[in-house]
């Protein structure tokens, strides 16, 4: 090993001794080999002074692996930027301060907000001249940075750093981590290192008491809430040099100084307007400190989030915001043409292929949801369902009743007549018999006439006329055999490319399909939940961030669902599996429960749908989906009932944050009653429906039912919905039906005395059970 580390070290020499160019003075120049392999101590002595007896360079020195991981050890930040930049594998919860104000930079929706505005003029220049002195003292102490946010106070201090001379920059890098994480903090503390770290927090509730340290200097990010002494306090940016900033990054002088004068030379309001997805860290102390939410973008009456807490725990500033979001939306529909066409430059509104943060929407209503798709399906002659007839709501459907009534039929046609693709198997409508009418499906849009598809049983097809309405939705079908199918309307629409043998009618997604990718024709066309997961970890995209704000979103607040740190689960396997930090420990995703899987999968495939969505649009030079269809077959399954009544109401707000204005429509199928609970204070009669399956005489009947609050999982058990007699064991319920007969004096026969009911009743029935003081009074027991 040894000597194959020396040829390959004398080779490299002589070449690029050779090869030196002729500007180059080797006299005055020192030659460094390095090498990713161990090479020892005195064989490193023995090469270094081979080398320099040569005479050729001025020095020669040489660097193995030891030299390589004492270096990082030393410098964490180093080592952080070679993990993230070198290796694509960020080191968990730190990150180096060149990535940190890339990724924070690149938040803007409409172009970057560059770095350099964040030192722009005299005052700034001064406060950045003011960090790196007190960054310099030899006695590691804590720094007070005060910005209108806290984000950014962090951020200038990162920028301040940047904007260094080459040479000192990098010594700032070298020392300096952003820490995500209370666990990565802990560690950054108890680190002690050749020279002190720079340590930026940049995690909620930082607490300084805590952070106490004689080994690294602490940036405090404060915001214009803080009072008391602060080292450094950042003033607004002066007009001229917040205009000469942006006109320097590439945008218009007009539109530089546009928005230079809007913003009033506050960084909040300029990452505003651009839609630039801004922090706001978490307080919990008076009620004014709320405030600065609308300045973010962070309150409209659409963001539910924010609002029911806000409701619950701030009414008076929520009343506030309310009026003002209000206020603003009534004076942007009044705008002229020539003003709308500067707000879209600066975010304020979509265009068609860029929608904005869900933060910044107004609440839809029901004229701006109706119509969209389709609104009506019949379906004649199908042998699972012989005739149903729907109108869907524009937001949400529920289907309810009994098994082998047709709910999972009517989902998958009505898949069909959106994607003209099967989920898995045909509708089919039976033997054909003479003289009968044969099997239709029939759709109606938003004025235009219905149209009907007949199924032609020489050819076992379902036809479908030119006219049959083509919404421009993206669909997704949850089944409850654990696969998802995904169909867009731009990657997916072969009909506008008949006979292309590389573009596929559907997504279809297996249970193994979901989590190992989608391969077919020599392509890669998902790479799956394990491998996306991982690398959008490793590459801290905006996705990873989509990813965990649906996961939180989709789970319990008592046991939420985080990703951890990737581990190998096997010798035998060379790739890293994702994981979840739960309550109990850390958990690999491929271990975790039947219930938590679907709801791993649901929540990747809307991030995954989205994201490829938006990203076949802006190629293809085509405006984004009108509208989200998600269609869930039985949306309880595998679910604790803790899940059951968190998941449709989730779904709606998670869905919603996610793809902005869109329209969703959810059409889903349930047989829990804690299902139907959930929605009592989420349900909207105007966007919203329940539909009914029932058998009645040997045939199936579908009909809308009028929404009714019932209070609990009890009353819906025994709601028409469900249509259970009484909420208990079917021995209990025919023990109390015998004994209601008997109270009424008719007596069921074998029945007819109290004692042969009493034995009955106690047999099936708990002491506690409310039939009891009823039986007793009656029977004389209890006068």
């Amino acid at each position: 090993m040894e000597n194959g580390i020396r040829t390959k070290l004398n080779a490299d020499f002589d070449k690029r001794t050779e090869q030196a160019p002729n500007t180059l003075d080797k006299s005055r120049t020192t030659y460094v080999a390095v090498t990713a392999r161990r090479f020892g101590q005195q064989n490193k002595a023995d090469w270094v002074e081979e080398k320099r007896q040569l005479g050729i360079w001025a020095d020669v020195r040489v660097h193995d692996a030891d030299d390589l991981a004492t270096w990082l050890a030393r410098t964490p930040a180093v080592a952080c930027w070679f993990a993230t930049t070198a290796l694509g594998r960020p080191a968990t919860d730190l990150t180096d301060v060149e990535t940190y104000l890339r990724d924070w930079s690149g938040r803007g929706r409409t172009h970057p907000v560059p770095s350099e505005l964040l030192v722009a003029g005299g005052e700034r220049r001064r406060a950045m001249a003011f960090v790196r002195s007190a960054l310099s003292e030899p006695r590691p102490r804590a720094l007070h940075v005060r910005g209108e946010t806290h984000e950014e106070a962090l951020v200038f201090v990162a920028a301040a750093l940047m904007a260094s001379a080459p040479d000192e920059r990098e010594r700032w890098l070298a020392r300096t981590l952003i820490v995500e994480s209370r666990e990565a903090w802990r560690w950054a503390l108890r680190s002690e290192q050749a020279q002190p770290l720079i340590l930026l927090p940049a995690f909620a509730d930082f607490d300084l008491g805590a952070s106490a340290t004689r080994h690294a200097f602490v940036i405090v990010p404060e915001d214009t809430r803080h009072t008391g002494h602060a080292d450094v306090q950042l003033d607004p940016i002066p007009f001229d040099a917040f205009a000469q900033v942006l006109i320097e990054s590439g945008v218009r002088a007009s539109d530089a100084e546009r928005l230079a004068r809007d913003s009033g030379g506050k960084l909040s309001a300029y990452l505003t307007l651009t839609g630039h997805h801004a922090f706001v860290p978490p307080r919990h102390d008076e009620e004014g400190t709320q405030l600065d939410l609308l300045l973010v973008g962070a309150w409209t009456p659409s963001n539910s989030l924010s609002a029911d807490k806000l409701r619950g725990d701030w009414p008076k500033t929520a009343a506030m915001l309310d009026a003002l979001a209000k206020a603003y939306l009534r004076d942007a529909e009044q705008e002229d043409a020539e003003t709308r066409s500067e707000r879209l430059k600066y975010g304020w509104e979509p265009e068609e292929d860029h929608p904005i943060p869900s933060a910044s929407l107004p609440e839809p209503t029901p004229t701006d949801t109706v119509g969209h798709g389709i609104e009506r399906l019949e379906i004649q002659g199908i042998a699972s369902a012989p005739a149903a007839c729907l109108e869907f709501a524009p937001r949400l459907n529920l289907l309810a009743g009994d098994n082998s009534t047709g709910k999972t039929l009517v989902l998958d046609v009505l898949w069909w007549a959106r994607t003209a693709t099967w989920a898995h198997a045909m509708a089919w409508p039976g033997p054909v018999k003479e003289g009968t009418p044969g099997a239709t499906i029939r759709v109606g849009s938003p004025n235009t006439p219905d149209v009907e598809s007949r199924f032609d049983a020489t050819r076992e097809h379902w036809s479908r006329p030119a006219n049959w309405p083509t919404p421009r939705a993206l669909a997704l079908y949850a089944r409850v055999d654990g696969g998802f199918s995904v169909w867009d309307p731009i990657r997916n629409d072969t009909s506008s490319t008949p006979g292309r043998a590389d573009m596929l009618s559907a997504y279809r997604f297996t249970p193994e399909a979901l989590w190992n990718g989608v391969e077919e024709h020599g392509k890669t066309w998902c790479n799956g939940l394990l491998r996306d997961w991982i690398d959008w970890q490793y590459r801290r995209t905006g996705l990873f961030d989509a990813l965990k704000d649906v996961l939180a979103g989709l789970s319990p607040s008592d046991e939420p669902l985080r990703p951890g740190t990737p581990v190998r689960v096997s010798m035998h396997e060379a790739r890293d599996i994702p994981t979840l930090e739960l309550s109990y420990g850390t958990v690999p995703v491929i271990h975790a429960s039947a219930a938590v899987r679907r709801i791993l999968g649901l929540a990747y495939l809307l991030v995954w749908s989205w994201n490829e969505h938006r990203e076949a649009a802006r190629l293809a030079g085509q405006p984004v989906a009108e509208q989200v269809l998600l269609l869930i077959d039985e949306v309880e399954s595998h679910l604790h009932p803790k899940w059951q009544r968190l998941l449709l109401p989730a779904l709606l707000r998670v869905i919603q944050r996610l793809t902005g204005e869109v329209q969703v429509q959810v059409v889903a199928s349930t047989h829990a009653p804690l299902v139907m609970a959930s929605l009592e204070s989420h349900f909207e009669r105007e966007r919203d429906k329940v539909f009914h399956f029932a058998l009645d005489q040997g045939r199936i009947v579908v009909e809308e039912q009028p929404w009714a609050m019932q209070g609990d999982a009890v009353g819906w058990l025994v709601s028409e919905t469900f249509g259970l007699k009484q909420a208990r064991s079917r021995e209990a319920e025919q023990a109390i039906e015998a004994a209601e007969a008997y109270m009424r004096h008719e007596p069921l026969p074998g029945h007819e005395t109290p004692e042969k009911l009493q034995q009955w009743l106690q047999a099936v029935l708990p002491g506690h059970d409310p039939f009891w003081p009823r039986w007793l009074v009656a029977t004389g027991a209890v006068r």
